[in-house]
């Protein structure tokens, strides 16, 4: 192997980048698998000499096939909802799994098995995201599993005997990502992570912006306190995942552009460099989406419906005539605006009063006109926020 480049050894295996080619290969003391990478660096092709798997994608980079060639053919086509799959058909279009999941993006509930008559399972995860078991609609225990430090599963059936594949063709097992069952590598979306290497076989993607100076590193080499859902950057709370997608779908609401897909906040994240942190089809991010929609229609309808009722009770009281008690009842109108819409703090100072009015104002046409008068600026804003939240509200930001 003169001029093969040793690129990492743990025990009897070591994993080799051939020279002038986008190769690599991983060798043990048992079996030889070689990986085979395209322009952008992702896994298309894995043998070991009896079997041969190919990989197709999409133009998201999700994994959307999956072949292997040895003593049979088989095919496997994944669909996704957003960056989760939620199914899977064989090479015939048969339904095999469906898979139904929580708030996180990482986080199934129950899968569908449409083998015979069709069963439904259901996961149960440990504080890491870790399936442990799958249970039946009984709750009787169908599989169950446990995990070395970095991710390698021991898989039981329901006598806890150890097994060596799922019963059930279960693919998501270590922080719930999709295991590969020949080659055990784990599809962390945008690589792919070596349980027995302890660490991705492809670069970080985003480089040094994931955080750390090993390209390779998973999670900083802290698998028991972190995970990295994408592949990309390691994160050590689930809780903070889908605030931050929150966070990210409230402000893209409330800073979209009417009429297109473009938001202030969301061009900010990918300034810096940050965009690909965010999952716009969690429930996470869908939620904020939802909540900063009705902000902005709450915020800019609430300033026009302020505005509009200014105007129309003050133009109403003027064509009943300028009279004192006409006055009087614009200005009690125009105050009762500002309580209601709390457009005039907890100041109630700021409130108008005839006195302040006459000291004001030469004439009571002027003031009762000067209470259907609003701020211009406010006004074009909430105009703004209607539209922004009329645009995000008919916007499905999940495509």
């Amino acid at each position: 192997m003169w001029g093969w480049h040793l690129k990492c050894e743990q025990g009897t295996r070591r994993f080799w980048k051939i020279p002038g080619t986008a190769r690599y290969r991983s060798f043990s003391s048992d079996w030889v698998w070689t990986y085979e990478y395209d322009h952008e660096n992702r896994l298309t092709v894995a043998t070991n000499g009896a079997l041969r798997i190919d990989y197709r994608y999409d133009a998201f980079g999700r994994l959307i096939e999956r072949r292997t060639y040895g003593s049979s053919a088989n095919t496997n086509r994944l669909y996704y909802a957003g960056w989760q799959l939620i199914a899977e058909y064989n090479g015939a279009g048969t339904l095999q799994r469906k898979y139904v999941y929580g708030p996180g993006i990482d986080e199934p509930v129950r899968m569908r098995f449409t083998g015979g008559v069709g069963t439904n399972y259901y996961y149960h995860a440990d504080g890491l995201g870790s399936v442990t078991e799958i249970t039946t609609n009984g709750g009787f225990k169908v599989e169950s599993y446990t995990y070395d430090v970095y991710g390698t599963p021991t898989i039981y059936n329901a006598s806890a005997i150890p097994v060596s594949q799922s019963a059930i063709a279960n693919r998501l097992v270590f922080t719930a990502r999709d295991r590969d069952p020949d080659t055990t590598l784990y599809n962390y979306r945008y690589r792919y992570y070596s349980p027995s290497l302890g660490r991705f076989v492809q670069v970080d993607p985003v480089r040094l912006a994931g955080g750390d100076i090993n390209l390779y590193a998973y999670v900083y080499d802290d698998p028991i306190n972190g995970f990295d859902p994408y592949g990309l950057m390691a994160w050590y709370d689930r809780w903070l995942e889908n605030s931050a997608n929150f966070a990210a779908g409230w402000g893209d609401a409330l800073t979209s552009v009417p009429l297109t897909d473009f938001s202030l906040i969301g061009a900010s994240r990918k300034g810096f460099g940050i965009d690909y942190r965010v999952d716009r089809c969690s429930d996470a991010y869908g939620a904020g989406h939802g909540f900063g929609t009705l902000h902005a229609l709450t915020l800019g309808g609430g300033r026009v419906a302020y505005a509009g009722a200014a105007k129309v009770g003050s133009m109403r009281l003027l064509g009943r005539g300028a009279t004192a008690e006409n006055a009087a009842k614009a200005i009690a109108y125009r105050n009762r605006l500002k309580s209601l819409f709390n457009l005039a703090m907890v100041d109630k100072s700021k409130m108008l009063t005839m006195e302040k009015a006459l000291k004001r104002y030469d004439t009571f046409e002027e003031i009762i006109k000067a209470s259907g008068r609003t701020d211009a600026g406010w006004n074009t804003l909430g105009v703004t926020l209607l539209g922004v939240g009329v645009n995000s509200a008919c916007h499905d930001p999940c495509k």
